[in-house]
């Protein structure tokens, strides 16, 4: 709950998430043609030959938690990259 505060609350910062040694996910609360989303980066997709991925997701309405799949996408794209 307190993270999402840190997310309503806005800034120009995102909040960081270390999902292994060279893979960030990167998250904010974005307003996107009216709409509040989640806008999600990553940072370190370079590391093995990749663009970085970038996700805008709707929020739902009485959303109160960051959408943890979206860590796992970016690890299991991170992981099949590795192997080419």
């Amino acid at each position: 709950m307190v993270l999402i505060q840190q997310l309503e609350e806005g800034g120009p910062d995102p909040l960081v998430f270390v999902l292994n040694a060279n893979l960030l996910a990167m998250v904010k609360l974005v307003n996107y043609v009216n709409r509040k989303c989640w806008y999600v980066t990553s940072k370190g997709m370079h590391a093995v030959g990749q663009a970085e991925v970038v996700v805008l997701l709707q929020c739902l309405p009485d959303e109160k938690s960051i959408p943890k799949d979206l860590f796992s996408h970016f690890v299991q794209l991170y992981q099949e990259a590795l192997t080419g």
